[in-house]
């Protein structure tokens, strides 16, 4: 009797379990909506070839009457329809591919006049008369050096040293 019940708790677990589903991973979509002259289809990528648009009795619409402009998700009729409302059938990509991802800002990099203090700009000719540095009354024998390093993620590293 025992092993019965615990082999009916394992089919109720194993069952619970093959009724679940947590996300759905699909980027095939369909919509119906009214017919207008130029409407935002997604706010993602839509892969141009498989866009299908359909008319009320499900006849698929050719594809001189419309233009698809996958990268923006838009849809520009080329001819005027005479029907209300259609379904559009359409594949995305998972990621908005014309969004841009920046790690440092562009203003960062910008000209000297655009911003009060460029850590970014090289501006040659405005050294002091005695050299790139200036210490004034002070007399150093040594070596002077500077390192420039490129980290895994494009990151410029810039190391200075006076040894006296």
């Amino acid at each position: 009797m025992h092993q019965f019940l615990k082999t009916i708790f394992f089919i109720l677990v194993a069952l619970q379990f093959y009724t679940l589903h947590a996300q759905d991973f699909s980027r095939k979509r369909v919509q119906k909506i009214p017919v207008e002259n130029n409407f935002i289809l997604d706010t993602l990528n839509i892969v141009s070839s498989t866009v299908n648009i359909f008319d009320d009795e499900n006849n698929l619409i050719d594809t001189s009457y419309y233009k698809v402009d996958g990268v923006n998700g838009n849809i520009t009729w080329n001819k005027k329809i005479e029907i209300d409302s259609v379904t559009i059938e359409y594949t995305t990509f998972p990621f908005n591919l014309s969004k841009s991802f920046v790690r440092k800002k562009i203003i960062q990099v910008a000209k000297e006049e655009d911003i009060i203090l460029n850590p970014f700009s090289y501006m040659p000719g405005k050294e002091n008369a005695t050299g790139v540095i200036d210490f004034g009354n002070i007399d150093y024998n040594g070596s002077f050096t500077r390192g420039l390093s490129f980290g895994n993620n494009q990151d410029v590293v810039l190391n200075s040293s006076l040894n006296l």
